[in-house]
């Protein structure tokens, strides 16, 4: 019966060879693994913006500890908890995209920047190194599309279900992904310090009278794009 509950890992065993499937069920294990510890990291970095009082692994065992307490509510509980996270999201996603219009047209801070991050200093500052290293990192925060695939074995009607689901997808990585990265590449320069560090700058802070407008924009993009 197709789909299976076990998603790409059955179909590989039972197709090519159980050292396979294996394989790919610890490859797996480990992907989400990466992903959840990057996401720690980026909201570490991004609540380090606003406070200095807080160790970075203080924000990341609250988080894990979050996150622990929340995997052992009911599936009821945590599926609610989950559409209103993905609200609340989808609602900073577009107050970003807001913010980075009046940022660059000069409503917030009063300088109109326009396209001219994009022709001083330009894009692939590193050339092809730089590219591979980012296009590693870009791949990583596309991890989470394939749940439309493993999950369909839970579905009641698999067949008109997953076709919706997948043509949503591209919509989302359009708007989300495409979306942020544009917006963000016209109020920050692809050579600002912000890309440098995962130690958030004291200067930069909000609040702070000398900061710029856009200084948080680089660790907020990163971390609403893997989350």
């Amino acid at each position: 019966m197709y789909p299976t509950p076990g998603a790409f890992t059955e179909m590989a065993g039972r197709f090519l060879d159980p050292a396979l499937a294996f394989a790919l069920g610890w490859n797996y294990w480990f992907l989400w693994i990466s992903n959840l510890s990057n996401e720690y990291n980026g909201l570490s970095i991004v609540l380090g913006l606003w406070t200095d009082k807080v160790p970075s692994y203080g924000w990341i065992l609250l988080s894990w500890g979050f996150f622990q307490c929340t995997a052992l509510l009911p599936v009821t509980a945590y599926g609610e908890m989950e559409f209103w996270f993905a609200s609340w999201k989808v609602l900073c996603v577009f107050g970003g995209f807001l913010v980075a219009i009046l940022i660059n047209t000069g409503a917030i801070g009063g300088d109109y920047i326009g396209f001219r991050y994009w022709a001083d200093p330009g894009p692939f500052v590193n050339g092809i190194s730089g590219f591979a290293q980012t296009l590693v990192l870009a791949a990583v925060y596309y991890c989470g599309t394939e749940m439309v695939a493993v999950t369909a074995g839970e579905s009641k009607s698999p067949k008109r279900d997953l076709p919706a689901a997948i043509k949503q997808s591209f919509t989302r990585i359009f708007v989300v992904f495409i979306g942020l990265l544009f917006f963000a590449s016209l109020i920050v320069p692809s050579d600002s310090p912000s890309f440098l560090t995962a130690t958030p700058n004291p200067a930069s802070r909000p609040g702070r009278s000398r900061s710029s407008p856009a200084a948080g924009a680089p660790p907020a993009t990163s971390s609403t794009s893997s989350s």
